[in-house]
């Protein structure tokens, strides 16, 4: 590509290539896609809609560039997976940024079932790379046409065994991979969170933490609280909200519960 690449509204789709689906960013270059109308205008109409694309690396993306992406649907994408372990059945970045303002990205996949925890479905952030990525539940797509489809939708991390929850968006550069899948999270599977964070396990929870720090218990599912063995004169704040527990003081570990 070239120093620039802009595309407004249209639709790439339906593409089989090597590397990526869709778009190769191979370079330094700053892409913008469709133009920067709010969402839930009319205009929205006219997002770039990336969709059954098919690649053996990225099904829809590859960048290894800056890419800013506003109004921008990427669905339906599929990775086979055949060019390496790690890949992804949206969109793989290992460039300075990937970043989607508005629109969506969902419904991707990936074939590489044997190698789950090293590929991702959505979205596959290589460490020490910067993100900029919506909320999944403000993502938008104006060929869905149900209210609040998107409402119960978060990013989950598959790099995790736990499958870790986002409940806001993804920003910011991590020390390790980051690989996403938005799906629809029932809120029940959350055990606890800290801050507006959800964890699927105590254990987590309490790394998240750290010594002194504040824990809410989510009442529809709890499960026990670590031994000392793992913890061991570790102070924590817990807060029940209002459930009953029978809780034990355990040697070596200091739970306030209020």
């Amino acid at each position: 590509m070239g120093t620039s690449l802009t595309i407004k509204g249209g639709r790439i789709e339906n593409n089989r290539a090597r590397g990526a689906g869709a778009i190769l960013n191979g370079g330094a270059v700053k892409a913008n896609i469709s133009d920067e109308t709010e969402a839930g205008t009319k205009e929205a109409q006219k997002a770039t809609v990336i969709q059954g694309n098919t690649s053996d690396y990225a099904g829809a993306i590859y960048n290894t560039g800056s890419m800013e992406l506003n109004h921008t649907i990427i669905k339906s994408n599929i990775s086979t997976a055949q060019l390496s372990s790690e890949s992804a059945g949206g969109v793989y970045s290992s460039g300075a940024l990937f970043a989607l303002n508005s629109g969506a990205l969902y419904g991707n996949t990936n074939e590489d079932e044997k190698n789950k925890f090293t590929s991702a479905q959505d979205l596959l952030i290589r460490a020490s790379k910067a993100a900029r990525v919506l909320p999944a539940a403000q993502m938008y797509d104006p060929e869905v046409t149900d209210a609040g489809y998107f409402a119960d939708y978060r990013w989950i991390d598959v790099s995790k065994i736990s499958n870790k929850v986002e409940t806001g968006g993804l920003e910011g550069v991590k020390s390790s991979d980051g690989k996403y899948k938005a799906i629809v999270y029932d809120d029940r599977e959350i055990v606890a969170k800290v801050g507006d964070e959800g964890f699927s396990t105590l254990k987590e929870a309490l790394q998240k933490a750290g010594n002194g720090g504040t824990i809410d218990l989510v009442p529809q599912k709890l499960w026990e609280l670590p031994g000392p063995s793992q913890y061991k004169d570790f102070s924590l704040h817990v807060r029940r909200r209002g459930i009953s527990l029978e809780g034990q003081q355990r040697q070596g570990t200091s739970a306030k519960w209020d």
